[in-house]
């Protein structure tokens, strides 16, 4: 798989939502087989916890409700938010390897891709 010209795979991340914010739980896989490096973008550091879950190891399941609408866009947000990380993930998780033909694709270190944020003008939030 090739990601952003970049060695790809599958990639996971999740989000929790502050009890304020209705307490929900999202999660993303993605198989990250796209894009071409142009297109690759990373908008900083997640703003909300990975679920508790994510971090023990543990399978989560709940029953489907409903959301009010006081709680969607910060779900939509956190989604997002989950899906982007899954991709880069999957990204700083792929080893450099060579297809048929002899064709090479990289694998993208977390160095490589900090030096790059910080040529681009991008700052870690606080």
């Amino acid at each position: 798989m090739i990601c952003h010209e970049f060695k790809g795979g599958i990639g996971t991340a999740s989000r929790r939502l502050e009890d304020g914010q209705g307490g929900w739980t999202v999660g993303a896989l993605v198989q990250a087989n796209h894009g071409q490096r142009r297109e690759l973008r990373v908008d900083g550091y997640p703003n909300l916890p990975p679920a508790d879950y994510a971090r023990k190891g543990l399978e989560q399941c709940t029953e489907l409700r409903m959301l009010n609408n006081d709680h969607i866009s910060a779900l939509f947000m956190a989604a997002a938010e989950a899906v982007e990380e899954a991709i880069v993930n999957a990204l700083l998780a792929g080893r450099t390897m060579q297809g048929k033909g002899g064709v090479v694709v990289p694998a993208l270190d977390g160095d490589t891709l900090l030096t790059a944020l910080h040529e681009a003008g991008w700052k870690p939030r606080d």
